[in-house]
């Protein structure tokens, strides 16, 4: 499973290994699983279980659905659930 990850306070993803690292040491990044209605309990515990936080939930628009696919199965994804 890959989790995005989105450097909020420099508003660009990680581009390198050392910068994706350098995010994981200070946990100031937003991260996202993309899931389809089946697995959205998985991604919520997922990030839950990783940064102890509330996560966020939020539905995909229309015209994402068609290319984003869920993490875990390759299903359509309906739902974005983050850390922050």
């Amino acid at each position: 499973m890959w989790i995005t990850c989105f450097d909020y306070k420099k508003q660009k993803y990680p581009q390198t290994k050392k910068e994706i690292n350098e995010l994981n040491r200070t946990k100031e990044f937003m991260s996202m699983i993309y899931s389809c209605e089946e697995h959205v309990d998985i991604a919520i515990d997922t990030i839950v279980n990783e940064y102890e936080t509330f996560p966020s939930l939020e539905k995909i628009d229309e015209e994402k659905k068609l290319s984003t696919t869920c993490e875990y199965c390759k299903n359509n994804a309906i739902y974005i659930v983050a850390n922050k």
